[in-house]
């Protein structure tokens, strides 16, 4: 159980730290484009096409989700 919680953990820290570096990253480049990614679907995938600054930021949302994945996989034996 205690390995599921760190995968978990791992996995939420990782994406907080991609998500809010996109939030930053795309409202250090223009309000439209924050407010864009922060509300809109699917607009931060055209604003990592568009600028390549981003992209570092996603790669690291897409690391959270094995993370999560794992850790849940982990944890389903201790329900």
């Amino acid at each position: 159980m205690g390995l599921g919680i760190i995968f978990i953990v791992a996995g939420l820290i990782f994406f907080v730290i991609g998500f809010f570096g996109l939030i930053i990253k795309s409202f250090s480049e223009s309000i439209l484009w924050g407010l864009g990614v922060l509300f809109v679907p699917f607009v931060w995938i055209i604003y990592i096409v568009q600028f390549k600054e981003g992209r570092s930021s996603v790669v690291k949302v897409l690391i959270s989700i094995p993370l999560f994945l794992i850790g849940i996989v982990l944890m389903e034996g201790a329900f």
